[in-house]
């Protein structure tokens, strides 16, 4: 991750990571979406980044998690 990126674990089905994207949008934050497959299997980052409740969506900025 380079200085200030922000990248949102996100998955389509979710009403919650839509509300993240219309609010980053409004904002004019820009951000790399990265999807979740969260019926197969969650990646290493999203349980790393969200350890209690392993959901959707979080928001990483420099790296630092904002569940």
């Amino acid at each position: 991750m380079s200085k200030g990126e922000v990248v949102l674990l996100d998955c389509w089905v979710s009403p919650f990571c839509l509300r993240a994207k219309i609010a980053l949008a409004e904002k004019g934050v820009g951000y790399e979406a990265r999807a979740e497959n969260l019926f197969g299997g969650k990646s290493d980052l999203l349980l790393k980044s969200s350890p209690i409740y392993k959901k959707v969506p979080v928001l990483l900025h420099d790296g630092e998690p904002l569940c």
